[in-house]
């Protein structure tokens, strides 16, 4: 809200504020977090790429937000609870601007903290009474509430009654014999009953603990930095200090890359000698709990950032973690790890040749575009370098690039990496904000490889280059930098991420003990001047995809910056011979006659319907629609391998442990489809 009547007066020292009110001057006293609140908010409007203006829109939309993320479920608040709180809607960007005192965090905790008691009185209640399965009632997939805050304790009443009784059924279903339709006994009932009740009470009781300014400052910031995008993200300086002390002392993972999610932690890549794939735990999966021991308590990830989920994986090596776990069929499933270092081999470029009838087809993988700081450490761009050497050795006749699950990474790397397939220019524009695009080559960048003052090509021949819907950033500017040079051809989903932005940490303030924001400063741009923000990249051949209905690309995130455009600049596209079209069509042609690929087409949009579906509380229509789930998931994984035969796989370089990943490139359907795109290449080549 802007105060008009009188300008308002800001100590340097930021002690005190004076500002007008009705008639008479009041002194504001800021207390240490809305110093950095005011931090923060000055780095943003300084620095951001796209800032929003702190106005009484973005506080209505902070308002909504933050209640939201609070109650994302609506089982807690009350509608009145949110009119009570209505007098701030408008005032919290005047309390970011430090022109009012901090009155909406400290109010709405009061309520959050009243409301936890009462859910936690209403669920040991409730956790008393035996639940009956045969009654028709419907619920949200998460089952929470639907609509809006309930109007009446009645109403609210009922919406925990049914949460309650949706995770009772789920719990008693997934401890029933796979497959088969078994009516539980009363006592099965009264075991999952307990259960549910006991870790609720457990939940609720340490989310009481952590409803206070301390605890809850650094979610109410990130509530602030999330409405400017995804990734602009505040981390306290403890929270910093614990990753830096858990990096330095080179803790163990599950070898697993996470990412938060609504309901949890996502797994977005799995390393294959990892622990968590090693006991099964499947892309996409969604990680709900986690707690350390084979008996510790396990801590809900809902609401918590990448960074604090990092925090809680990460842990002395041998030490044990049990984590619980969404499968993508829906069934709840707890897993016992043992937290391992991962082999580096799994981080390390592979390369083998595929042979394909009187054709050699070499293939390069490698998680993300690593850079070691110490110009003597690993540098991806590098060993790629050193891979297709070793491929033509082999004498192959074309290399596939697989940047499937590739998050990104380094952009020296990356403008490395494409010049080592071009002839020469420019690989991606960066634009900072209110500045002008500036075209990245491995010349202007002045980028030493080995002994060369530059990256130069080194290799001219057929290309293919592999994505999916997680092929995110680097990967992208790779793929569009291909496709605009017409180098070669790129085979994937319907669109890669989408994230055509970079962060970089930026302090709050003097102080180290204030934090730092992550933030997003500047944009990536492809040659052709279009950006592959929020669109990502459209491969020239699109396969069917078993995780199309997985909602977490760039342009399904609220917040994320929209597409735009800057101008061209001038680039010289590949003088070989692609022609797409004829590549398409007979890649389509492929695809229609492909059972399993169109199966999994099939397959896909019915997971994408599951998603909006009510829930049954009833249990056979439940266990139903969950067996249904898990054939679908069980189809997939079928399908997703070669029927029958396996493709002949030469290693080229050292593999490790790598050898439950050479048993996947030999099953891969999607990489069976990508060399039969390359054969048609090598043909139109004649």
């Amino acid at each position: 809200m802007t105060i008009s009547k009188k300008a308002l007066q800001v100590c340097s020292a930021l002690l005190f504020i004076t500002f007008s009110g009705i008639g008479q001057e009041k002194k504001l006293s800021v207390v240490p977090d809305q110093r950095i609140l005011l931090n923060v908010a000055d780095v943003i409007q300084k620095n951001h790429y796209s800032p929003a203006k702190f106005d009484d829109e973005f506080s209505a939309r902070l308002w909504e937000h933050f209640i939201a993320q609070l109650d994302p479920l609506k089982t807690l608040f009350l509608e009145t609870d949110r009119q009570s709180l209505k007098k701030f809607r408008t005032l919290l960007d005047d309390e970011i601007r430090g022109e009012r005192e901090m009155g909406f965090l400290p109010a709405v905790l009061v309520i959050y903290k009243q409301r936890l008691s009462d859910a936690r009185l209403a669920y040991k209640k409730l956790m008393a009474v035996p639940l009956s399965f045969n009654t028709i009632e419907l619920v949200n997939a998460d089952g929470g509430n639907p609509g809006n805050f309930s109007a009446n304790p009645s109403v609210l009443a009922e919406v925990r009654r049914k949460r309650f009784k949706f995770l009772v059924l789920q719990k008693m279903v997934a401890s029933l014999p796979s497959g088969e339709m078994v009516p539980p006994g009363i006592e099965q009932e009264k075991i999952a009953r307990e259960k549910v009740g006991l870790r609720m009470e457990k939940t609720i009781s340490t989310m009481i603990s952590d409803a206070n300014m301390e605890k809850q400052f650094g979610v109410y910031l990130n509530s602030l930095t999330h409405l400017m995008d995804p990734h602009t993200t505040y981390l306290s300086a403890t929270d910093a200090k614990k990753f830096r002390d858990k990096m330095s002392n080179l803790t163990a993972g599950i070898g697993a890359a996470l990412a938060a999610d609504d309901e949890g932690a996502k797994v977005m890549r799995l390393e294959s000698s990892g622990e968590a794939a090693k006991a099964g735990v499947a892309l996409y999966e969604i990680i709900v709990r986690m707690g350390e021991g084979q008996e510790g308590e396990l801590k809900e990830l809902a609401g918590l950032s990448s960074m604090e989920i990092s925090n809680l994986i990460r842990g002395e090596k041998g030490s044990v973690l049990r984590i619980e776990v969404k499968k993508n069929s829906g069934e709840i499933k707890t897993y016992v790890l043992t937290r391992n270092q991962l082999d580096q081999s799994d981080l390390a470029v592979k390369a083998v040749v595929l042979p394909k009838g009187d054709k050699r087809i070499g293939y390069i993988t490698f998680p993300l575009f690593y850079q070691d700081m110490n110009v003597m450490g690993a540098q991806v761009a590098a060993d790629v370098a050193y891979a297709i050497e070793a491929l033509k050795a082999q004498k192959v006749d074309a290399i596939i690039f697989d940047l499937r699950r590739n998050g990104g990474g380094s952009l020296q790397e990356v403008v490395r990496m494409v010049s080592l397939l071009i002839k020469e220019g420019p690989v991606v524009q960066v634009r900072e904000r209110d500045g002008l695009p500036v075209p990245r080559s491995s010349i202007d960048m002045m980028l030493t490889f080995g002994t060369k003052p530059f990256v130069t090509q080194t290799y001219d021949g057929p290309l293919a280059v592999m994505v999916d819907e997680f092929s995110a950033s680097a990967s992208e500017i790779f793929a569009s930098a291909i496709q605009d040079y017409r180098r070669g051809i790129v085979i994937g989903s319907t669109s890669t991420h989408g994230k055509g932005t970079v962060q970089r940490p930026y302090p709050i303030g003097d102080n180290a003990e204030n934090g730092t924001l992550n933030l997003t400063w500047s944009q990536f741009y492809r040659v052709t001047g279009s950006s592959t923000q929020h669109k990502g990249v459209v491969p020239d051949i699109v396969l069917p995809d078993q995780y199309e209905f997985v909602k977490s690309r760039e342009k399904d995130m609220p917040t994320s910056l929209p597409w735009d455009m800057v101008a061209p600049v001038s680039y010289e596209k590949w003088s070989g011979k692609l022609d797409i079209v004829r590549l398409q069509q007979r890649a389509n042609e492929r695809i229609e006659k492909d059972s399993a690929l169109n199966l999994i087409a099939r397959n896909t949009i019915a997971l994408r319907d599951q998603q909006t579906q009510k829930i049954s509380l009833s249990l056979e229509p439940y266990r139903a629609s969950q067996l249904k789930l898990q054939k679908i998931n069980d189809d997939n994984l079928r399908l997703a391998k070669l029927a029958g035969r396996e493709l002949v796989v030469e290693p080229v370089l050292p593999l490790g442990q790598n050898q439950p990943w050479l048993k996947n490139i030999q099953q891969d359907i999607y990489i069976d489809q990508a060399i039969s795109v390359v054969l048609d290449m090598l043909q139109n080549d004649k």
